[in-house]
């Protein structure tokens, strides 16, 4: 009876660690395959496709290099719930430095545009700033530190700061309304304002819905299931479909230079309208900080899921470290 005992614990311990491990190098391998793709098509590197220098099988070994990492410490560090916070973290980062990014850029490309529209920049701003700010190459240089400060600024911030971004949006439709209606003025760079935030609220807060369970779902059969039924189509959903899914957008939008997201980020692509923000590069952006956010919190999700077949699903972390399942070696 003991050694059978023994047997089972020995084999959920093997079971957890796998599924660590699993989830762990899919959200990394997600990482490595952007920051790969823009050191071979912005940095001019040869890419892990071409290993014909070293600087080749240096991204190449990436890969593998950090999948043993990820191995070596899921046998011998963590837990589920520990694996699972520590990738929620992630996932809630990336859109909170993204919101700042694009608070920041918003702000500032619009003042750039207003100046230009109105010639005001040769006035107010020096010589060699006004005239770059009719270039859309000029503009993302500008852009450049602004993304520097908004990462910096998420560390220090915590929370999820959509419900802002909610409320410029709004604010920024009221000056359109008032602009037009009232003052009888109106340009392109306003409304593109507002498409602006809008598509970064749409794709920046999937991730932190998905953490507090508020995707609209139709419950014909799941909200008759026990919570252990529950976790298993969670698990089967995030398998399924969750992952193909973010990696679908990550593989077709980055496939080669001119893809639907290197195209238009690689060749600071902005709108047709002169006038307009010098944004639309970045825009193409928010479906990689989507992807990434979306994939470090289906990770988790999958961590949780198995947490609640094999612990249970009121069991806190002390419970799950304790657990046989859990017990490190």
């Amino acid at each position: 009876m003991t050694t059978t005992v023994i047997d089972k614990n020995t084999r959920a311990q093997r079971l957890v660690k796998g599924w660590r491990f699993f989830a762990a190098s899919t959200t990394a391998a997600a990482f490595l395959f952007v920051i790969n793709n823009f050191l071979t098509h912005a940095a001019s590197l040869p890419g892990p496709r071409n290993p014909e220098t070293i600087l080749a099988w240096l991204q190449l070994l990436a890969y593998p290099a950090t999948i043993t990492a990820l191995a070596l410490y899921t046998l011998r560090h963590g837990s589920l719930n520990s694996d699972a916070a520590k990738l929620e973290a992630v996932a809630q980062y990336i859109p909170r430095a993204a919101f700042f990014a694009v608070l920041f850029i918003g702000i500032a490309d619009f003042t750039l545009s207003l100046l230009h529209i109105e010639n005001l920049s040769d006035t107010l701003l020096p010589a060699e700033i006004a005239q770059g700010i009719a270039h859309s190459q000029y503009r993302a240089q500008l852009h450049y530190p602004l993304l520097v400060i908004a990462a910096l600024v998420a560390l220090r911030k915590r929370g999820a700061p959509f419900v802002w971004l909610t409320l410029l949006i709004v604010a920024a439709e009221l000056l359109i309304v008032i602009a037009r209606f009232v003052f009888s003025y109106e340009q392109p760079f306003m409304g593109d304002l507002v498409r602006f935030w809008y598509a970064a609220l749409f794709l920046f807060a999937a991730a932190y819905t998905l953490k507090e369970d508020g995707h609209v779902r139709v419950d014909v059969l799941y909200a008759g299931f026990s919570p252990k039924a529950k976790a298993r189509a969670n698990a089967a959903g995030v398998l399924l479909l969750g992952f193909p899914f973010c990696w679908t957008i990550l593989a077709l939008g980055l496939a080669t230079r001119s893809s639907a997201v290197n195209a238009p980020i690689l060749n600071f692509e902005i709108t047709q309208s002169s006038a307009g923000l010098h944004v639309k590069y970045f825009m193409a952006a928010f479906l990689l900080v989507f992807a990434l956010s979306m994939t470090a919190q289906f990770a988790a999700m999958l961590l949780r899921s198995v947490h609640t077949v094999i612990v249970g699903e009121d069991a806190d972390e002390s419970a799950d470290k304790s657990a046989p399942s859990e017990q490190t070696e």
